[in-house]
């Protein structure tokens, strides 16, 4: 049986991918104890929070044939977040420790750049339990995450110069 994600749903995950990113690079900034990658790190942390701006616009302005009459309830709430958490932005502490011990800029940049990396495969990997419409949904997800991508693609260019 296939499992269908409402557009809602969809918009939810992106949500949560960037909350708990957001939380991962708010708690490296604090415990980064170089000046140059805490301010990296703080503003990981406020582009996380700038594209989950981006993805709530979304769900604003979702087209209602991606809409379901019923609200995701509780327990759809838990399955999307333990999806969620699971599959690629685990907060916990082993690493957020990883993310500090990035020794500079690049490996910073790198491990940001795997973690985009990360989305954009679990995301691409919902196309097949989406229906037609929400194909449409998901593929603008996935333009928002190559976004993020080729901005810590650039950044980490420009510091290998």
């Amino acid at each position: 049986m296939s499992v269908f994600f409402r557009g809602e749903e969809l918009i939810a995950m992106a949500v949560e991918y960037e909350e708990s990113g957001y939380s991962l690079y708010a708690s490296a900034a604090e415990n980064a104890a170089i000046p140059d990658l805490h301010a990296l790190f703080r503003e990981l942390a406020d582009q996380e929070k700038k594209h989950k701006q981006t993805f709530l616009r979304m769900a604003v302005d979702l087209p209602q044939a991606f809409r379901d009459k019923k609200t995701v309830g509780e327990e759809e709430q838990g399955y999307i977040r333990a999806l969620v958490e699971s599959a690629v932005w685990p907060t916990d502490a082993a690493n957020i420790q990883k993310a500090v011990r990035a020794g500079n800029k690049q490996d910073v940049l790198a491990y940001a750049i795997g973690f985009e990396k990360d989305t954009m495969l679990f995301f691409h990997a919902l196309l097949d339990t989406v229906g037609d419409s929400q194909k449409i949904l998901l593929r603008a997800i996935l333009a928002e995450e190559k976004t993020h991508l080729r901005r810590l693609t650039d950044l980490k260019k420009q510091n290998d110069e």
